[in-house]
């Protein structure tokens, strides 16, 4: 595996991995584990920009899928999450999070910041 320098420390962190899974259309699916991320840090844009950066434009043209874990989390850093995917060049077609049931609306909060479609899940077995 060729993994560009500048980046492998952020990889080495683990809150974002894309493992070559493909969603239904066959675009590739990106994820993010909340708890593993340095809220402080900015690093979240850099590796989202470099998987987009390594993904074929024959993959990518069908568009990425986010899944955010953020289970035994608070909400507070999924705004900044959301607008770093929104700056992305390439589609996202979808965010999921992955949040209890007692989470609030996702949609007030965030909706009218972005282009695409957000969706909640209690579990992560509704991706199926």
């Amino acid at each position: 595996m060729i993994v560009d320098l500048a980046i492998y420390d952020d990889l080495n962190e683990n809150f974002a991995s894309m493992p070559g899974s493909r969603h239904k259309n066959g675009g590739p699916l990106i994820f993010l584990n909340y708890s593993c991320i340095d809220k402080k840090n900015n690093k979240i844009h850099k590796v989202l920009q470099y998987f987009i950066s390594i993904t074929t434009d024959i993959t990518s043209k069908y568009g990425f899928w986010v899944i955010i874990d953020m289970r035994k989390m608070d909400s507070h850093f999924l705004k900044y999450i959301v607008s770093e995917i929104n700056t992305l060049k390439k589609n996202v077609h979808k965010i999921y999070i992955i949040k209890s049931n007692s989470f609030w609306s996702i949609k007030s909060l965030i909706s009218s910041s972005f282009k695409t479609d957000i969706e909640r899940l209690i579990t992560p077995f509704r991706l199926q």
